[in-house]
């Protein structure tokens, strides 16, 4: 039995080369949904980056487990759940954040901003958006997550100044900053126990480093063809590319298939 299929976002429900959902993907979540599955997002980003994207609003989803799985929303965007940083680990952040050595990003629930900019050209690039985020000095607000741009060659120094921390990978320019323990899962187990939904009824679907977690852990897992090896190695099927129709793929000859 399947409830939910939570999806990645960026390579594997957007587009990146097409600058769009693909047709076919929002056709397989109308099929999904009208099959009483809910269609849920499952991604690193924030609620401010996704509406900067021109599809996102006519996808019509049941929920989002967001930034790495920190903040959990209801279909109307009404947080359901959270994980904020407190005590030590928000300390060795904001003090991360405070010295500036490197670029960073403090997400709040309303706002992401920045201690200083890297390359523009790059932050736009990795993050897909039309402008960079503002550089602000810590706002004393709740924070959910960092994010930091760092080459996996010099993320080493970063882990132990940040020892209590989790490192969720989503390039070779950046990585997601959360309180340890934390990842996608975890924000995927809160939404299936805010909807008493099982466990074992959810399948997950991904392409990068930050999706490790679900995919190895999910009841069934599907990679994405553009996914990294190590996803494609833990997951339990393999569909085409983002670019190659690979979520129409995947939904009508894997996920609905297995219903019968």
């Amino acid at each position: 039995m399947i409830d939910v299929v939570f999806f990645d976002f960026d390579n594997t429900l957007y587009s990146h080369r097409d600058k769009k959902v693909p047709d076919s993907a929002k056709q397989a979540i109308k099929r999904l949904q009208e099959k009483n599955i809910k269609c849920v997002l499952a991604t690193g980003r924030h609620i401010t980056e996704l509406r900067k994207f021109p599809d996102f609003e006519t996808l019509g989803l049941d929920g989002y487990v967001l930034t790495d799985g920190q903040i959990c929303m209801d279909k109307d965007f009404n947080i359901i759940c959270s994980n904020p940083f407190e005590g030590e680990d928000l300390d060795d952040l904001i003090q991360v954040f405070k010295t500036k050595e490197y670029t960073m990003l403090l997400i709040e629930e309303n706002q992401i901003y920045a201690n200083k900019h890297n390359d523009p050209e790059i932050e736009r690039k990795m993050f897909a958006t039309s402008s960079v985020h503002p550089i602000k000095e810590f706002q004393e607000n709740t924070v959910y997550m960092g994010v930091i741009f760092v080459e996996p060659d010099k993320e080493e120094p970063l882990k132990r100044l940040l020892p209590s921390c989790e490192f969720l990978r989503w390039s070779d320019y950046g990585i997601d900053v959360a309180q340890k323990g934390r990842s996608k899962l975890n924000g995927i187990y809160d939404f299936l126990d805010y909807y008493k939904i099982s466990h074992e009824n959810w399948v997950a679907v991904g392409d990068g480093q930050n999706d490790l977690e679900m995919i190895k852990n999910a009841p069934f897992s599907i990679a994405m063809g553009n996914a990294v090896e190590q996803v494609k190695k833990a997951s339990k099927s393999v569909t085409s590319s983002v670019d190659e129709d690979g979520i129409f793929n995947a939904v009508n000859n894997v996920i609905l298939p297995s219903l019968k």
